[in-house]
């Protein structure tokens, strides 16, 4: 003979297993979001140090003055006498026109590379935080022109 379920009692267990999955599912949520919280609380955004946001949360009416921060790149000018492609430490800036393109720069050695025409021509330099160079490549020349500005 066959066995008889009852049906309500099974639907009724089904629910309450279900409510439970629900209830551990928003506990865990709530759980995550808490500890994202305070991870931001104590760590914050990474824009303004700690020592200064410590000292602006316990006087609010005190003005913390942030300095600018200073150069950490140099800046590179490179002149092209035809339209060329352009390589920086072996990476496409892409097709410059007759004119200065402008590039930032770690400090230490790079590779300029710029193809005009047929004509290729590469140079290795060294740049220091804060300066200015001036690279002018003219296809007409065996070398390009490197002119550091003060």
């Amino acid at each position: 003979m066959r066995q008889r379920y009852d049906t309500t009692a099974f639907v009724n267990e089904l629910i309450k297993t279900r409510r439970k999955g629900i209830l551990l599912v928003m506990v865990g949520l709530v759980i995550v979001g808490a500890l994202v919280a305070g991870y931001l609380l104590m760590y914050g955004t990474p824009d303004v140090p700690l020592p200064q946001r410590a000292l602006v949360a316990a006087h609010p009416q005190a003005q913390v003055p942030i300095s600018p921060p200073a150069p950490t790149t140099a800046t590179l000018n490179m002149t092209l006498a035809k339209k060329g492609l352009v390589w920086v430490d072996n990476e496409a800036v892409g097709p410059v026109p007759i004119s200065t393109h402008e590039a930032d720069l770690t400090p230490g050695k790079h590779t300029l590379k710029v193809k005009m025409g047929a004509k290729i021509l590469s140079v290795m330099l060294t740049v220091k935080e804060g300066e200015t160079y001036t690279v002018t490549f003219d296809p007409k020349k065996a070398k390009p022109e490197i002119k550091k500005e003060e």
